[in-house]
């Protein structure tokens, strides 16, 4: 027999214990809403939010070299116009105000980013960030329901989402609801969704070697097209983090200072990628994101991070302290030649890649290489300081997956004719519009990828912004409807 909650109608239901829905959380609870947090695993640790670096961008004039509306602009053409207008201004325009709320009215511990002029780091990173959020909504009174699992949207004759029917270690359980908010992260842990709307060579490469939340298997999505949601009007992003040999497992994040990205931010982008053909694939200057997951459209699905003594020497102590945490991960050699025979590469293609990309440093003219470099930032310097050095095999392991639904700019879950679904909102990864990214094809046969994620916003940033905007507008419908 299924247990009917005997909570009210007026209930506020929050699916999923992360970033997105315990803002959501506790935004509605401020507004008087009897909230419940339900979540399929035993406690909040095992979300994205808790695998995240803990990073806050706060695009803010002044922001360096741009305004906040050169960075929106930024981030719509860099989409080539794929993202929804609409949720990007919103996002912009609430950024702000959202973060003060978070680090001011919240408390959340936080510390100046070294690297970025305006950026914050979250004192115990991402797993710092679910516990600190749980305690504070439980202060609030927020309602928390640890192992149960969402099966499915309860309707009512109007169409209108009234409930939650869901798994329990108690058995199978109805929960009554005014409205009912989505929070349940991508769907990079469910193979079958990866393969259908991303493709076999994704799985193979980057599900393979995921370092993603187990959690995270497009349980809110699924629910909401049983429902009629529009789903994959937007292209999807694929959020990946580059890993070497000590990635541990499906996960598992390696207890190796987060992979040769993270470890190594400054070798990475003065360095050079190539892959097994021997050829540049990616401005070098990019954010992680985009340079990891270009890797998945390399041939066999890895890469190799190149770079010389003189890089080494002027981030000497970025070098040493990943050697240590991962034992005999440079390869070494007298020569690019030798460099490329002992990691398996074409020589001849890779002395000619790294002579014709010397010559256009030394000419002034990086910009102008068929992949370009320095884009971002002015990292093009000419490897010709023996010994080189190489990080081989890297490939892309899937940390995220950002979108799918269809929502508006009040987070609102929209059907197929664009009409929003009475009673059913959506924030965090599980929604389209705002992150894009998609591969492209030089002339010379090379893939790389291109995305809007950083250019403007981040995922926690996101999260914490349609969060709030959910929670808010989640308690509103339910007011006005009962």
């Amino acid at each position: 027999m299924v247990k009917v909650a005997e909570s009210s109608r007026k209930d506020v239901i929050i699916v999923g214990a992360g970033m997105a829905g315990m803002t959501a959380a506790i935004e509605a609870r401020s507004r008087g809403a009897h909230v419940i947090v339900t979540e399929k695993f035993p406690d909040v640790t095992r979300s994205s939010t808790s695998l995240a670096g803990g990073g806050f961008d706060v695009q803010a004039q002044p922001y360096g070299r741009y305004s906040k509306e050169e960075l929106t602009e930024a981030f719509l053409k860099t989409s080539s116009g794929l993202c929804d207008r609409n949720l990007v201004e919103t996002f912009a325009s609430r950024l702000a105000d959202d973060f003060q709320w978070l680090k001011d009215e919240l408390g959340l511990p936080l510390a100046p980013n070294p690297i970025r002029k305006s950026g914050f780091s979250v004192v115990g990173k991402g797993a710092g960030i679910p516990p600190f959020l749980e305690n504070k909504a439980r202060e609030k009174g927020v309602e928390f329901h640890f192992n149960t699992k969402a099966r499915r949207l309860l309707m009512d004759r109007h169409g209108r989402v009234v409930g939650l029917e869901a798994t329990t270690p108690e058995g199978p359980r109805e929960y009554g609801a005014g409205a009912v908010v989505l929070a349940t992260g991508g769907f990079e842990s469910n193979g079958e969704m990866v393969r259908k709307y991303l493709g076999q060579e994704v799985h193979e490469t980057a599900f393979t070697h995921r370092a993603s939340s187990l959690s995270h298997a497009g349980d809110g999505q699924l629910m909401a097209m049983e429902v009629g949601a529009s789903f994959a009007k937007h292209p999807f992003l694929i959020h990946c983090r580059a890993e070497d040999k000590a990635w541990e497992g499906p996960g598992v994040r390696p207890n190796n200072l987060g992979g040769p990205i993270r470890a190594l931010p400054h070798i990475y982008r003065w360095g050079l990628w190539i892959n097994k053909r021997g050829m540049r694939f990616i401005d070098e200057s990019e954010e992680s994101d985009p340079v990891s997951t270009a890797i998945i459209r390399q041939p066999e699905g890895v890469a190799a991070i190149l770079f010389d003594h003189g890089i080494r020497e002027r981030f000497a102590e970025e070098a040493q302290r990943y050697e240590q945490a991962v034992p005999q991960v440079f390869t070494e050699a007298g020569s690019i030649g030798d460099l490329a025979e002992k990691i398996g590469f074409p020589r001849e293609q890779v002395q000619s890649t790294v002579s014709e990309f010397n010559e256009a440093v030394k000419a002034g003219k990086a910009l102008a290489l068929e992949i370009p470099k320095g884009l971002r930032a002015p990292t093009a310097v000419a490897l010709d300081k023996p010994p080189f050095y190489a990080v081989y095999p890297i490939w892309s392991s899937m940390n995220t997956i950002w979108g799918g639904l269809e929502i508006d700019a009040r987070t609102r879950v929209l059907d197929r004719d664009g009409n929003f679904i009475p009673g059913l909102y959506a924030a965090g990864a599980l929604f389209g519009g705002i992150f894009t990214g998609f591969w492209t094809q030089t002339p010379s046969g090379t893939w790389t990828y291109r995305g809007n994620y950083h250019w403007l916003a981040a995922s926690l940033q996101v999260c914490l912004v349609f969060g709030r905007i959910a929670g808010e507008n989640a308690v509103a419908y339910v007011r006005e409807v009962h």
